[in-house]
């Protein structure tokens, strides 16, 4: 493998490594490598999806209730109340809380993820001193 100049001085200085961690298998940095495709793009989904809708709902619904059509829910677009009926509420919360929970998973897992790393990465260090 070719390395570059500053490769070459963080690996000799005992820097952080660089490039695949040699502690993780090839398997498992593919499996951690999809995991994160598939929750960012579910987030970014899920997010613009929710951005999209709210602006939605901003221009057309009505600020005034509509029994008829079922648009009794209150909802507060920045200072403006909108009536939503109970299936335009809930998919509007249904995407917020997705993509908040979503973004929520992804950070827990890449914390789970740099876990595991330092702690092999620790094991590997006292096997090699001791």
């Amino acid at each position: 493998m070719n390395q570059g100049f500053c490769d070459r001085v963080v690996s000799q200085s005992g820097g952080p490594p660089t490039g695949p961690d040699p502690l993780m298998s090839a398997k498992t940095g593919r499996t951690w490598t999809i995991v994160r495709i598939v929750l960012l793009a579910a987030i970014v989904i899920s997010g613009s999806s929710y951005v999209y809708l709210w602006n939605t709902y901003y221009d057309t619904l009505p600020s005034s209730p509509d029994k008829a059509a079922g648009r009794v829910y209150v909802d507060n677009f920045h200072g403006f109340a909108r009536y939503e009926s109970p299936k335009e509420r809930f998919r509007l919360h249904a995407l917020d809380n997705s993509w908040t929970a979503l973004t929520i998973i992804f950070i827990l897992a890449e914390g789970l993820r740099e876990w595991r790393l330092r702690v092999k990465r620790a094991a590997k260090n006292r096997s090699a001193a001791g």
